[in-house]
């Protein structure tokens, strides 16, 4: 029943309108963060159902529409038979955590809406305290906390709720925002900068501070998207209109974030909206995919500390047969120390990963090498790499085995290994790795990649960024007894 509830309150949002903001304003509290309204003249629940459901991708089980045609049908047949064109929804900073918005109705017969307000009223626990109360104007539904506040303080002013209101008509208008001093305090609190995960830095002490109020204005049954941002000033629009088409470019390649005067405006029809939501699906998918690999990369690096515990060093990068050949990779020689002892008993060490029976391993890829993010990568093949240059640890400029003793430069400045672009993926079982070119190791570590993940000598894995390195300080990372020092992001 919660479940349904909420899409009802989705589809009537629906059909939210401006009509005349002064008609919500007595009901405006210092504390008021948003405000939305029906239009019940441009609702029409079955039509806008089957919309939302379309661009959804029939996420909506047919039994829920069904039930929300029925119920949302029937209570707005209802208000609208008594009279009612709109309908007010607001919520205070003081209800946020409860979520216990409040629904003015206005309309100059309200002994005929009071009928369909009591029904959605029975709906309600009782236990959220709400109360249907007549006011000058129409219905207020409401906690009795809000009651009281309403009672015995003044309406306050909000100039910044009535501009967000204030736009063309549509189905679904809602308003957000902070009275200024209030918004103040707020910014006063944020952080200047944000970490550097995020795919596009921004200050969000510097948001707050640019953006006065917030709109976002929905027609339906023909689905479109209106997202509204009202600046303080020309120059704090044009900062939210720069990160604004950051920020939609992610999601939807192609989409314009326009600036005029002091408005930042988004305009997104049903097709955009339909791409919208895998979009945001891949976006949830590539942070948890990041997510994995790094703990991927936490394995590898976990493996060969073992090894290095056993061996009294780091595994070499390869193994060769008695004539020089290339044989197989390190990745096959730290199988005992990923808990893939069983694999590993079924190579044959002396012959060359290639060879008729080793072949045969190559579709055995351990997980721990596998890519989890969607791609088209080959059966067999990684981009678990460790960074080829000269003067890095792996080069094989000296013999046998190097240990934490070999690595002056410091075991968290130092490289070890990293998650290569997927063009420069290898089978596992090939003593194959990452050749960086010194003269552009960006290129060479990132492809055509934003960020990327490196592991590190002392075990742990980070995530930088393409933009906040350079060449110099790459290469002072990637060897490990240059002597450089300082930080590897500017």
């Amino acid at each position: 029943m919660k479940n349904l509830m909420r899409l009802m309150v989705l589809v009537l949002a629906s059909g939210l309108s401006i009509g005349q903001a002064s008609e919500i304003s007595p009901y405006l509290e210092v504390s008021t963060a948003v405000v939305a309204k029906v239009d019940l003249d441009l609702l029409d629940v079955p039509r806008t159902l089957a919309a939302i459901n379309q661009v959804a991708q029939g996420l909506i089980p047919e039994q829920v529409q069904g039930q929300v045609k029925l119920l949302g049908g029937g209570f707005v047949s209802a208000l609208r038979s008594s009279g009612v064109q709109r309908v007010y929804i607001s919520l205070s900073t003081l209800e946020i955590p409860h979520l216990r918005p409040s629904v003015f109705v206005p309309t100059a017969q309200p002994d005929s809406a009071i009928e369909a307000l009591q029904a959605i009223l029975a709906i309600l626990p009782q236990d959220l305290g709400y109360e249907l109360t007549k006011v000058d104007d129409g219905l207020l539904i409401a906690t009795t906390e809000v009651l009281q506040r309403l009672r015995t303080r003044p309406n306050a002013a909000r100039p910044e709720l009535e501009q967000a209101l204030n736009v063309d008509p549509a189905t679904l208008t809602v308003a957000l925002g902070l009275r200024d001093d209030l918004r103040q305090s707020v910014v006063s609190l944020l952080a200047d900068d944000l970490p550097r995960k995020l795919p596009i830095a921004f200050s969000p002490k510097q948001v707050a501070s640019d953006l006065n109020s917030l709109s976002l204005r929905v027609t339906a049954p023909q689905l479109s998207v209106r997202i509204g941002l009202y600046a303080s000033d020309s120059p704090a629009a044009q900062r939210l209109q720069e990160l604004g088409q950051q920020y939609a470019q992610l999601l939807l390649p192609g989409a314009q974030v326009a600036a005029h005067d002091r408005t930042v405006s988004l305009e997104l029809d049903s097709q955009s909206l339909s791409a919208l939501r895998p979009a945001i699906t891949r976006a949830g998918a590539g942070g948890q995919a990041s997510a994995q690999q790094s703990n991927r990369l936490k394995q590898v690096m976990l493996g060969m500390h073992n090894f290095h515990d056993a061996y009294r060093g780091f595994p070499p990068r390869m193994t060769v047969g008695e004539d020089g050949t290339p044989l197989l990779s390190w990745r096959v020689l730290i199988l005992p120390f990923i808990n893939q002892q069983a694999l590993y008993d079924q190579f044959h060490l002396d012959e060359a990963w290639d060879s008729p029976h080793n072949i045969k391993l190559l579709a055995q890829i351990p997980v721990t090498y596998q890519t989890p993010e969607p791609t088209e990568l080959k059966p067999g093949f990684t981009c678990v790499e460790l960074p080829l240059c000269e003067g890095s640890f792996w080069s094989g400029e000296k013999e046998g085995l190097l240990g934490f003793q070999d690595i002056t430069d410091g075991t968290s400045n130092t490289i070890a290994v990293v998650n290569a672009p997927r063009d420069k993926a290898v089978p596992w079982t090939k003593p194959e790795d990452l050749q960086v070119d010194k003269d552009d190791p960006v290129t060479s570590l990132f492809g055509d990649r934003p960020t990327m993940q490196l592991g590190f000598f002392d075990g742990s894995i980070k995530t930088i960024e393409r933009r906040s390195v350079n060449s110099e300080r790459l290469l002072a990372y990637l060897t490990h007894q240059g002597g450089e020092t300082g930080p590897l992001e500017k």
